[in-house]
């Protein structure tokens, strides 16, 4: 089923169930009190939508910066390898070998293996962290030279921490979840407002009916909104693995300019 296909059947099987239970209250429901819930509802009915504002823009605030942060750990990782396919060609020999097989081997994991596992919910696998631990290790085990070399090696060492780091928050990230109690607010203050329609509506059956249809199909059309900004790495709204595949392409094109002879 498609993002779209899911939404309009939620936005719509909200509306028809919203009207059928209006078309149900309105037969329940005395004249009466129908009469006095819309005559002195209104201040319930400011605080409920009130609430149901400040509660869906605080979901809106904390899943919009966890999307910032999940965007910026991915190019800053990324970023980092590709520092470090650098300086593995100023390296040189089989030391510099090892540590362009392993940074490869690392860029093929985190794009084949665990954006799809982060797409379905899943978190970063263990053989991710065991290759960034070894690139860092086999950093750590260089022994420059003095002078310019020494110079760069502490550039590539900063570069090999920033990938562990930048890794460390993606994996944060992707486990992060909105609070529950948040969730809670936000259905509890929608199921509100939704009723607030349906009970304290036009006395016509056909403007009840339209008027509980509206809101509550633009209530579950936020809340599904809200749902797919959740998931950083598998909604709707994602952060795809862009900066990783332009990194691995690169590749080939650092490896060619080092491949070149100099005059």
């Amino acid at each position: 089923m498609t993002t779209v296909l899911a939404a309009c059947l939620t936005v719509f099987g909200a509306g028809a169930a919203s009207v059928l239970v209006a078309l149900v209250a309105q037969r329940v429901l005395p004249p009466a009190v129908r009469h006095d819930l819309g005559a002195s509802g209104g201040m319930v009915a400011l605080v409920a939508v009130g609430a149901f504002v400040l509660s869906v823009g605080a979901m809106m605030t904390y899943t919009w910066l966890d999307l910032g942060r999940a965007g910026r750990s991915t190019f800053a990782e990324a970023g980092a390898l590709d520092d470090l396919y650098w300086y593995s060609h100023v390296v040189g020999g089989a030391d510099g070998v090892r540590l362009r097989t392993e940074i490869r081997d690392y860029t093929t994991e985190v794009v084949r293996a665990e954006w799809p596992a982060m797409n379905a919910g899943g978190g970063l696998g263990d053989r991710g962290w065991r290759l960034v631990n070894l690139i860092r290790y086999d950093m750590e085990l260089l022994q420059p030279k003095p002078g310019g070399e020494a110079e760069r090696y502490q550039e590539a060492l900063e570069s090999a921490e920033r990938l562990v780091r930048a890794r460390r928050d993606r994996a944060t990230v992707a486990a992060d979840r909105v609070p529950g109690l948040m969730w809670a607010a936000v259905v509890a203050c929608g199921l509100l407002v939704a009723a607030l329609p349906i009970v304290r509506g036009n006395p016509r059956t056909a403007v009840r009916a339209v008027l509980a249809f509206v809101v509550a199909s633009t209530i579950a059309f936020v809340l599904f909104l809200l749902y797919h900004l959740d998931e950083p790495f598998g909604g709707s709204v994602q952060v795809p693995p862009t900066a990783f595949q332009a990194t691995w392409d690169g590749y080939g094109d650092i490896d060619a300019l080092w491949a070149r002879k100099r005059p």
